[in-house]
Formats: structure tokens, sequence, C-alpha cells
């Protein structure tokens, strides 16, 4: 029974001493080629991917952090000199959690060094490490924006003294650094602020300067709220909102003009006043009851009535006179009165009028559009255009806004430029994709032709062997001309023979020993 595996040896033997030495070496190279790409393809294959766990550790985080994940087993890589530790993906999560646990990595030391036995520390070592513990919990929860890779916060609180004149307001700076290509927005540096000047008793968030690693101040910290960081950033929000107001309107004036005239047909710029004063007050009139008409608050009515005799004085003047005498008549017995007297008060409500206002920075006070249409429009045309434009920007005569329309040929020769050179780029980059891929598959094509080559004329069988000679003397016959046939002499005639059974020989050497016959077409070839 024959021995596949002998059998394949004997061939590769064979083959191998049926090349030369430049065949030999080419068939080593592409053999060392091959087997270094399986073995990288195996090895990535084989290797979980690595993820990020913690990024731009100090040397001391990142030996602790490292410590930890010899402990629990979990594989790391490190990279950006040591300050970027890799887990693999799959357990990013559970060495977060564990080193958590740890109280890992220690960025700025929290509240927990209180959990250590601090007898024996003085008060002076008791409010250091309460300053320390609170600037650290402080940069924790800085460090929670996503735009925040690092924090530091410093706090300078003075103390207590017994003079209030003596004493000086505590202040805070903090250092930010941003990831790579963020910025932090005006609410977010109020957010900040705010956090550290309540995280102290008696700071005034005026007094929390804010940097960044850049450079930029983003608050001054002096204490004035009209201070020239407030002040920036308020014209720079302001400058936002206007800017935002005449884009809006832009675009919607650009849309609904290309809807009707066409793309690139008309060019519009919107020009806003805007009124950022802010006003808030309260007003209060008095208005006089009118038409008898009000709100009765209260009402008081008073009534007298009197019926009865009247006695006429006469007589001497003196008290005798004036007193009655019983038994005596009087003369007027037989003379009477009434009396009644009425009082009414009503009481009304004051009128009163209370109004509140308060007015919001931002009003529009003036707009000013300029319309200009490509191509040369009649007046009717144009007045419908002012009519569509007036509508859609919402412009009003008694705030005094401007529009004006214009119809004029636009010159197109810069945008065709822009558009040639536009085409210009997208053509070179195509070109470049194509060279580059090119390139490496026609490599790829060159090392397949050529160990294929090699391999073929180092094994080739007998059978190939006899094709290819039968085709080239095919090649040979149609390639010759035909001519006529001539008489040869007697010597001619020898060598032709001699020719002949040349050819037959090589002709059986090659049927019977195809690898003599290629021995010796090689040496003849180093003849030549």
């Amino acid at each position: 029974m024959k021995n596949p595996l002998a059998d394949f040896a004997e061939q590769a033997k064979k083959t191998w001493e049926g090349m030369d030495q430049g065949q030999r070496l080419l068939l080593l190279l592409i053999s060392t080629v091959l087997v270094a790409g399986l073995v990288t393809l195996f090895l990535y294959a084989g290797k979980p991917d690595y993820a990020p766990l913690f990024q731009n550790l100090s040397v001391e985080e990142a030996g602790e952090v490292v410590d930890k994940l010899k402990e629990l087993g979990i594989p790391y890589e490190l990279s950006g000199g040591g300050t970027k530790i890799l887990v693999p993906q799959d357990r990013v999560y559970e060495a977060r959690m564990k080193l958590a646990q740890e109280g890992l990595p220690a960025r700025g030391a929290g509240f927990e060094i209180f959990d250590k036995n601090t007898f024996g520390l003085t008060s002076f070592l008791q409010k250091v490490n309460y300053q320390r513990a609170l600037q650290g919990e402080l940069e924790r929860t800085i460090m929670e924006l996503k735009e925040v890779e690092g924090a530091r916060v410093h706090l300078a609180v003075p103390e207590e003294r017994l003079f209030a004149e003596e004493e000086k307001p505590p202040t805070a700076s903090v250092v930010l650094k941003l990831r790579s290509g963020a910025t932090l927005q005006d609410a977010q540096i109020e957010a900040i602020t705010n956090l550290v000047a309540n995280s102290v008793e008696g700071l005034n968030p005026n007094r929390v300067a804010i940097i960044d690693d850049r450079g930029n101040v983003l608050a001054s910290g002096s204490g004035d709220d009209s201070s020239w960081a407030t002040l920036s950033r308020l014209t720079a929000t302001q400058l936002e909102m206007k800017k935002e107001v005449e884009t809006t309107l832009t675009n919607r004036i650009q849309s609904m003009l290309e809807s009707a005239l066409g793309y690139h047909q008309a060019v519009v710029r919107v020009s806003a006043d805007l009124d950022f004063e802010q006003r808030e007050g309260q007003k209060e009139t008095f208005e006089p009851i009118r038409g008898g008409e009000g709100v009765a608050r209260s009402t008081q009515e008073t009534e007298e009535k009197y019926r009865g005799g009247i006695a006429v004085p006469g007589g001497v003047p003196g008290v005798a006179s004036n007193i009655p005498v019983y038994g005596e008549e009087s003369q007027e017995a037989g003379e009477t009165s009434d009396y009644t007297r009425r009082e009414s008060t009503v009481n009304y409500e004051i009128n009163r009028v209370m109004e509140k206002f308060a007015s919001s920075p931002g009003k529009i006070t003036r707009l000013s559009v300029a319309v200009l249409v490509d191509g040369d429009l009649p007046p009717e045309q144009v007045e419908k255009i002012e009519g569509v434009v007036k509508a859609a920007a919402g412009l009003s005569e008694e705030r005094g806004d401007m529009l004006i329309v214009e119809s004029l040929p636009f010159n197109r020769e810069m945008q065709e430029e822009e558009k040639k050179a536009l085409a210009s780029q997208n053509m070179m980059r195509w070109i470049e994709l194509l060279a580059k891929y090119g390139l490496i598959a026609l490599l790829i094509f060159l090392m397949y032709s050529l160990g294929r080559r090699i391999l073929v004329s180092a094994t080739l069988p007998e059978r190939v062997m006899a094709e290819f000679y039968e085709e080239e003397e095919r090649y040979e016959e149609e390639r010759l001309p035909p001519i006529r046939p001539v008489e040869l002499s007697p010597e001619e005639k020898v060598k032709m023979e001699v020719q002949k059974r040349m050819e037959e020989d090589i002709k059986k050497l090659v049927h019977t020993s195809p690898e003599d016959a290629v021995k010796l077409l090689r040496s003849w070839l180093h003849e030549d």
C-alpha cells in the first residue's frame, strides 16, 4: 500500500532538485511571506479586542490600577506612555466596578480620607483634610461633564477674624482640561461656578475663577458682575442671537424664492436690529368714579322725626315768666308742629389700576431685507416678489423696515470655475484611489503569477512538456511565410536528415525521461 506522505515527500524532493538557485530563493521568500501572514492572521484573530479602561492617568494612579488588575487576574495593556490602560472589551465594565469598590483611580482625595483613623490630629490638620476632601469631591463632580477630561480645584478659605471688617471673603480657582475639540457652553460654565460657590460657605459666585488648559478665561472671578468676561459672554450671546434671527429669515425667504424661481436664481440678505435692553416695572393708576358708578364699600343713613306742641315765649322777661303755673291753661295749647331730618353717607372703593410689565431682550426693532434675482424681470413680477417677501419676513412699516428687490443678470463664471475645480478634485481623488488599490492588486497578481510559474515549471509533467513543444512547433510553422520548394544539395539533404533525427531523439527523450529533457534544454539555454 502506498504511503501518501512518502509520495508527497518524494515529489517535493524532486521538485526542489529540479529548481535552480534563483527559483529556490524566490520560493523560500514567497513561503516565508505566506507563513508570516498566516501566523499574524491567527494571532490577531485569536486576540481579544481591547478597549480603554482609563485615560490620562498620572503615573501613581496608573500604578495603583495596574497592581489591582494583577490581583484580579484581568489582562491589560499600557499605551500613551503608561497614562492609558486597556483591558479586554468584554471585561471593561467588570473592571470598572471592581476598581470603583476599591476607590480607584483615586483622582483627588475625597471624603474617604476620613475613613482612616484620624485620632491625634490637630484641628489645623483636620481643617486641611476637610479642604482637601472638598476639593477632591468638586473635581470628581466637575469631571462628570463629558466635555471635561480633567479638573483641579483650589479653595482659598481665610481664617475667621474677631472683627467683621478684618474678614476676607473666600475665593476659588478651577482649572479645566477639555477633551479634544470640546468647548463649554455658557450654561455649563455658570453651573460649575454655582457648584463651587454653593459648596463653600460664604463664597460668592463672582469670586470663582475658571480657566481651561489652553489659557482661556471662562470666568474671571474678580468679584464684579460687570467684569470683562461677563460682558464678553453677554456680547457673544447677543451676536449669536442676532445671527440666528438673520439666518432663520434668510433661509425662509431663500427657500421660498428658489421653489418659485429655481435653484441659485436668487440671493437674499437680511440684517436685523435687536433691542437687548431688559425692562421690568410696576404701574399703579387711580381713576375717579365716572357717572356715579362704582363699588360701594359702606353706607350710613340717619333719620330724625319730631311731633308736638310749640310754646311761644312771652311775658315779663325772667325766670317767673318761664315757669308754668299749675292750674293755668296755656293760651297756645292748640298749636302742634312736625320735624323730620334724614342723612345718608355712601363710601365707594377707590378705582385703582395695577399694571406690571417686563420686556425680554432680543426684540426685533428693525429689519432690512435685500433680494437680488437673476435675469431681467418685469415690474409686475418684481412687485409680486416684494409682496411675498414682506409676508414671509413679517416686515412692518411702523417699525421702519426696509425691503429692496432688484433683478440683475448673474455672473456665472465664478460658479463654473468652482464646479470645474470641484470636479478636478474629485477626479484626482478617484485617480489616487485607483492608483493605490490598482498597485496593490498588480503586486498581488505578479506575486501569484511568478510563484505559479516557478512551481509549474519545476513540476511540469510529461504531457504538458509534449504539448508545450507541439504548440511551439505549430507557432513556428504559422509564423514562417509559405515558400516554394527548392532543390537541395546533397550536403543540405544530409543536414536535414541529421536535424530530423535529432528532433526525433529529443521527442523520444521528452516522452521517456522528461527530467533529462528539461536538464538538456537548460544546458542549451546556458550555452546560448
